[in-house]
């Protein structure tokens, strides 16, 4: 397990929740608190598991179609070995896993991870939000899972995107033992970088633990998953030793990298921001009038004209000791009205 120190008053270790690495199956749960969860409440997720004599090592993932999922790219040191890819409603995909251009992908997993990916060693105070938020990565299975029970979640629209700001509530999902879930949802804290969220946990009922690395944050939009964050490190109090912040990738920031890999289903992003709708157009008022009035205490020599948008206009120039102006229109007038005063 790498814990790199976080060099702030306020906070200690950026501890990378990891592929949960023992001597034997774990025995614990992992997700402290959350809530269980059952594969028709999320569909979309999967335990990552390598065995080889007494090492076994774990980390969750997300599908984004039948046969991709999204991990943390620190779970993807075990290349070469033999990986089980496990639907939480128990269908599973073994196979041995290879880098791309060593894979044959109709017999191997295949590891896509990021370029810009930067390995924090262990007990490392030299790090960035940056380089935390280049922890993401792809898995390619050589099938896709074909049981009714998965349904993968998808990326964010633009609009959508947009959304993820502090303060928004998450649902974060992480292990309990080998084949079960549990849920907790917690808010945004902050976005440190353009590639990092974290999310304030609840260390005294609920928090991550190790084994939970490569977990989805996620949105319920309308009867849709939205997949906007790869669980990564937690980070801990400095004084009490106490989770008190996760720290997840942002996926939206890698929604062209995702495309460019030719996940199906998965378009390149739109680069163009969401606009607002434009104005409605004014309508035209049959007739009637309109009496304005401009009040002050003093508006002796204050010329002040009014204008409507269809170019009707009237001007009043103040006289001493006079302290309103008042103006009547006669229709058809547009609702645009301008009144200026020198």
């Amino acid at each position: 397990m790498k814990v790199p120190a976080l060099a702030t008053l306020a906070l200690a270790g950026l501890a990378a929740l990891q592929a949960e690495t023992t001597e034997g199956p774990p025995n614990r749960r992992d997700l402290a608190g959350g809530a269980a969860i059952t594969a028709s409440a999320a569909p979309f997720l999967v335990f990552r598991e390598t065995n080889y004599g007494a090492h076994y090592s774990a980390c969750l993932g997300t599908l984004i179609s039948r046969s991709w999922v999204v991990t943390a790219a620190h779970c993807l040191d075990t290349a070469g070995r033999q990986l089980t890819v496990r639907h939480i409603g128990y269908e599973q995909i073994q196979a041995f896993a290879r880098p791309p251009g060593r894979a044959d992908e109709r017999r191997h997993i295949t590891n896509h991870i990021h370029p810009d990916y930067v390995p924090i060693p262990d007990g490392s105070t030299n790090w960035t939000w940056e380089q935390e938020g280049t922890d993401i990565a792809l898995v390619r299975l050589p099938r896709p899972f074909r049981s009714s029970r998965v349904t993968p979640a998808r990326l964010p629209t633009a609009t959508e995107a947009l959304t993820i700001q502090p303060g928004l509530t998450v649902h974060t999902i992480g292990k309990t033992g080998r084949r079960n879930a549990a849920r907790a949802d917690w808010p945004i804290e902050s976005k440190p970088s353009d590639s990092t969220i974290t999310v304030r946990t609840d260390p005294a009922s609920r928090y991550i633990e190790r084994g939970d690395s490569g977990g989805p944050m996620l949105m319920r939009i309308g009867r849709e998953w939205v997949l906007i964050g790869v669980s990564s490190s937690s980070i801990s109090d400095v004084q009490t030793g106490q989770q008190k912040q996760l720290a997840a990738v942002n996926v939206s920031h890698y929604h062209e990298w995702i495309a460019s890999l030719g996940v199906d289903g998965i378009e390149p992003p739109d680069s163009r921001l969401p606009s607002a709708p434009p104005p409605s157009t004014p309508r035209s008022r049959p007739g009637g009038t309109i009496t304005l009035t401009l009040e002050a205490k003093d508006l002796t020599g204050l010329t002040c004209s009014i204008k409507t948008s269809n170019g009707r206009s009237v001007t009043g120039i103040s006289y001493s000791g006079r302290t309103t102006f008042n103006w009547t229109l006669s229709g058809p007038f547009r609702r645009d009205i301008t009144v200026n005063c020198e």
